[in-house]
Formats: C-alpha cells, structure tokens, sequence
C-alpha cells in the first residue's frame, strides 16, 4: 500500500490520472447535488441544512477521485491457448516466491569490493542474504561453468580472467529456490559495464533455450534485465517489452514455467516515470494474439 502512497505524490501519477481524477470528481458531485436537489424537493430547506456543507464534499470528491484512480500493482494474463501466465508486478523480487534471474557479467565477477558489483544490486543483495563468504558463491559458480568453455582468458589482476560469451547461463541451487545467472555485459578491470540491445535479445533467446532444457517449471521471477548498472541504453518500458516479447514467442513453441514474474522495483516505479498502462496493453495484446513475425516490438507499428 505504501507503493501506492508514494505515487499519488509522484508528477506522473497526476500526469496519467488528471483526467479520470477530473471525470470522477465530477461524477461525484453531480451525484451529490442531485441528493440535496432530491432532499429539498422532498423534505424541505430543514432537512437540506444537514446536509449541505460544501466544502467537506469537496474534499471528500478529491479524496475519493484519488483512491478512484490509484494505479494496479499486478497485471496477469494467460498466453492464448497456452496454460502459461505473465504476470507484471510492482514489489521487492525476493518476495515473490520463485526461482530468480539475476543479469550479471560475462566474467562472472562477484567481488563487491570498490563498489565492483554493488551491494544494492540483485546479485548483491541475494549474495549478502544467502551467503555468508564470496567463497562460497565463487565456488558455486566455477562449479556450475565447470562444463562450459570460456572464449578469451583475460590478464587482469583484481577481477576474474575468464570470460564467457555473452548469454551464457548457469543455475544455482538454495535451500527453498534457484537462481538463473544470465552473462548480459563485459566487464572491464574496473567494474565498469558495457551492453548493448542486441546484446539482451540474444541473452533473452539463450535464456529461455538453457531453461527449457535445465529448467524446472517452476514459478520463473526476473526483473528488467539491463537497467541499473548494466548500462543499457535503453528506456524501462522498451526493455520491459522486449522480455514480453521475447517470452511469448519462445513460449508458443516450448514450455519452461507455468507462471513468469516481471518484477519492477518501486524506486523504478516512481522514478523512471514507468507507464504501465502502456505496458499492460503491450502484454494483453501479445498474450491474446499470435504473431508470425520474427521482428522485435520495437518495429511494431502501433504497440
């Protein structure tokens, strides 16, 4: 509920929603006026006195206009003819109970020190909350690319020197989850990324294909893959509609989950200016129909 507190504050909020705000405000008050209209045709000016204060009303009308209008945190639909649901959620992605694709970096690299891989990122945060030493985690990881080859061995000294080709994915197992490790940027020496668009079309396809064959179907969560620091230059919405995309068509040939999370974090939420009413009509139309064309949503026309 917070969520929703923090955005009636927000410009874009009033930037969607003044006009629907406006539209009920004044359905109320007409509704209002008709009452009194009503009250003193029937019972006269004694019983109208009661019930005229105008000012409360109108405070009330707002009020109620405003939590009329307040914005969805969840959008779900189901694939035509599919029994494969997406859905798109505004929250914290390790609450929503399901195993998680985390973006990181070619290298592998885990190291948080000098803000290498920050602490506030998804990997950093599910190393500070499922591990107790880097070790640990560096040791899962070099286990679980124990069978995948690297394609250049880097001379670096404070950062690892195997580098794996862009898309390579590997799964890590918790005590009540797993998680999808997706290589979605190099990464030079000194923690700085580098991504391109391309780049997350084709780790979007390595993705789903390494799931289908080692995945579980179990509930999938991802989060916008290439925003924050993996330097994507691209906007949230675009890239949120690449995964829609993407999923939806790998998911009408093959089954990796019975349900996909798109998680939004709330900071992006409010601060990126996301407009889910354009996304969640993106996703309804993808769900419902099907498409023969092989283009990405950034060449449809119209969507």
């Amino acid at each position: 509920m917070w969520i929703k507190i923090r955005f009636i504050f927000s410009s874009l909020y009033w930037k969607m929603n003044y006009q629907k705000i406006a539209s009920s405000f004044f359905t109320l008050l007409g509704t209002y006026w008709l009452i009194i209209e009503l009250l003193d045709y029937f019972f006269g000016n004694e019983a109208l006195d009661k019930y005229k204060n105008f000012w409360i009303v109108i405070v009330a009308s707002v009020a109620v206009s405003v939590l009329m209008n307040l914005q969805k945190l969840t959008y779900s639909y189901f694939i035509k003819d599919k029994d494969i649901k997406i859905k798109l959620v505004i929250g914290d992605i390790f609450k929503q109970h399901g195993d998680i694709v985390i973006a990181t970096n070619t290298t592998f690299d885990t190291t948080m020190e000098n803000d290498f891989i920050s602490k506030h990122s998804i990997q950093g945060k599910l190393f500070l909350k499922y591990y107790s030493k880097i070790e640990h985690l560096d040791k899962d990881i070099e286990c679980a690319l124990k069978e995948v080859e690297p394609v250049e061995i880097l001379d670096r000294k404070h950062s690892k020197c195997k580098r794996y080709e862009i898309g390579t994915t590997i799964k890590l197992k918790h005590n009540d989850f797993k998680s999808y490790w997706l290589a979605l940027s190099d990464v030079n020496e000194f923690g700085k990324p580098f991504s391109s668009f391309s780049g997350l079309q084709s780790s979007l396809e390595s993705l789903w294909s390494f799931m289908s064959t080692n995945g579980h179907m179990d509930r999938l969560v991802l989060p916008i893959l290439g925003s924050g620091r993996s330097s994507l230059n691209e906007s949230r919405e675009k890239i949120l509609k690449e995964i829609i995309y993407s999923f939806v068509s790998f998911s009408r040939e093959r089954k990796i989950t019975e349900e996909l999370v798109i998680c939004i974090s709330p900071n992006d939420y409010v601060n990126k200016k996301i407009d889910l009413c354009e996304i969640d009509k993106f996703l309804e139309y993808h769900c419902l129909f099907k498409h023969e064309s092989s283009h990405s949503p950034s060449s449809s026309v119209g969507i």
